[in-house]
């Protein structure tokens, strides 16, 4: 619906519904004791009628079909638990890791004069990882902490103008306190972006003047209390 009636306020009767077909298969890997796990996916999604947003020079958003695409790519997924002991000062030392490859293009793509056919879908990096490492312990003190990268990626059809990549360095401690046994206090602090990347936060793709990005924060700082009953 919101498609179809779009921000701008009108109903667009033009828009066709999206169609078509997708492959996939994966396996998933564990050890005995369950302390290593693995996943794999690989898939192809061939789309037609491939729905892709647009904003008008008042910044107000709408659809257009844009001929298909091809979607291939492959998920991949990797966790060990180098400490699991519940009795122990460390409670548990988990390391983790996931990677996602997307390879997505126009297919049959003509916009009056120009031809996107073989350009890469609009909005979509390439490649994205994430790894991180949760620690808790006996004296209810946990660490978790995050790293993730995004490649860059196109900000319109036509391809000439990319958002570049960026590295995201995330933080978080905490301290929880059970108080009977149905209740519980946490206190925790984190911060985020560490490396004081300059990125856009969710952009506007296609956006008319070329005004497609939002701004995020550099590097901040977090904290609260929380109370469970």
């Amino acid at each position: 619906m919101a498609e179809i009636r779009s921000s701008d306020g009108n109903i667009n009767t033009e828009l066709q519904p999206e169609f078509g077909w997708n492959y996939e298969g994966g396996i998933h890997l564990q050890s005995v004791n369950n302390r290593f796990q693995a996943e794999a996916a690989l898939y192809y999604f061939k789309l037609e009628q491939a729905i892709v947003r647009r904003l008008d020079s008042n910044g107000a958003e709408y659809f257009v079909n844009a001929g298909g695409t091809d979607q291939k790519g492959i998920e991949l997924k990797a966790a060990f638990t180098a400490i699991n002991n519940p009795s122990g000062n460390f409670n548990l030392l988990r390391i983790w890791s996931s990677y996602t490859f997307n390879d997505f293009e126009f297919t049959d793509y003509v916009v009056g004069s120009s031809d996107y056919s073989g350009n890469e879908l609009t909005g979509v990096p390439k490649n994205i990882s994430v790894t991180g490492i949760d620690l808790n312990t006996r004296w209810g003190i946990s660490l978790y902490t995050s790293i993730s990268y995004t490649s860059k990626l196109p900000l319109n059809d036509a391809n000439d103008e990319y958002a570049r990549s960026y590295t995201l360095l995330l933080a978080k401690i905490a301290w929880r306190k059970q108080l009977g046994s149905r209740t519980a206090i946490e206190l925790f602090a984190g911060a985020d972006n560490l490396l004081n990347e300059e990125y856009s936060l969710g952009n506007d793709i296609n956006a008319f003047g070329k005004r497609y990005y939002n701004p995020a924060a550099i590097n901040n700082y977090f904290g609260g209390l929380s109370f469970a009953f």
